[in-house]
């Protein structure tokens, strides 16, 4: 991703207690943005990358210490602070079935958990528990700053967005989220979640297979499902071109609703949802 850093002109790096900042973390660097919850409008957005990437699970610590020394102002409290972290590793439990002690055991039963990962849990809506691991140094050196951090999976945002956009719908509704290495995947009819997972990223064939395959999974025509696609695929044009030869209709979200953005960042809108939906995390 390219470095940059964007500041409306009233960004006041003295009411942080009236701001929200969404951190967004990978291997090669973070992304961070800041709202300002009076107005409801997002006024910064920040990318940097780290010198290497993250190879060793303890070289968290130092990153954090390097991200928190990017600006004075990080240090101070926020209203709220959101951090995301850019793994496939998350599963979903439906909230009347879930046991927070055996969060663990039903996470390993899909994925790998390295060593220094910590499990943890968060509630989506009033159905949903998602269960995922995050690097613990990660966490654990953030929360030194901000005690009231929350923390949620790379899938949380999507199927948030998911959900609140087409819970209503009549026709099956398909909302694919891009990161670095995968995309998050859900599919639902009506107000019925039918899938929620993630597919590797290769290449335009293989991604479009794997969402015709999952429609067809639940028996449902990709020609008559409709896509909402969120943040860009490396090669979006040979993307949507496909895309369109085997679902009824695509469209590429380019904001959250109800939420507004100043002039600066608006260009970033669709590259950045991802990260600007984590507003819509509790």
């Amino acid at each position: 991703m390219q470095k940059f850093e964007l500041f409306d002109e009233t960004f006041d790096p003295f009411r942080t207690e009236s701001y929200e900042l969404s951190i967004q973390g990978y291997l090669n660097g973070f992304s961070f943005c800041v709202k300002d919850l009076t107005r409801n409008l997002f006024i910064a957005l920040v990318n940097k990358d780290f010198d290497k990437p993250v190879v060793f699970a303890d070289d968290w610590m130092d990153r954090v210490d390097w991200f928190l020394n990017l600006y004075e102002w990080i240090k101070k409290p926020f209203k709220k602070v959101v951090l995301c972290y850019e793994s496939p590793k998350f599963t979903l439990v439906p909230q009347e079935y879930f046991i927070p002690e055996k969060a663990k055991q039903i996470l390993t039963l899909s994925h790998i958990i390295d060593d220094l990962e910590e499990i943890r849990h968060h509630n989506i809506g009033k159905e949903i528990s998602c269960i995922f691991s995050i690097p613990s140094s990660l966490t654990a050196n953030l929360l030194k700053t901000f005690p009231n951090l929350s923390v949620v999976s790379a899938g949380s945002t999507p199927l948030s967005f998911h959900l609140l956009k087409n819970s209503i719908k009549h026709t099956p509704q398909l909302t694919i989220a891009f990161y670095n290495r995968f995309a998050a995947v859900n599919l639902s009819h009506g107000d019925k979640l039918l899938h929620s997972g993630t597919v590797k990223l290769i290449n335009s064939e293989d991604t479009v297979y794997h969402l015709v395959n999952i429609c067809k999974q639940f028996d449902i025509s990709p020609a008559e499902t409709e896509i909402t696609q969120l943040s860009n695929f490396a090669n979006q044009e040979d993307f949507s071109t496909l895309l369109k030869r085997f679902f009824k209709s695509l469209k590429l979200e380019d904001s959250i609703k109800h939420s507004h953005f100043s002039y600066q960042l608006s260009q970033y809108k669709t590259e950045y949802i991802n990260l600007f939906n984590l507003s819509l995390c509790e």
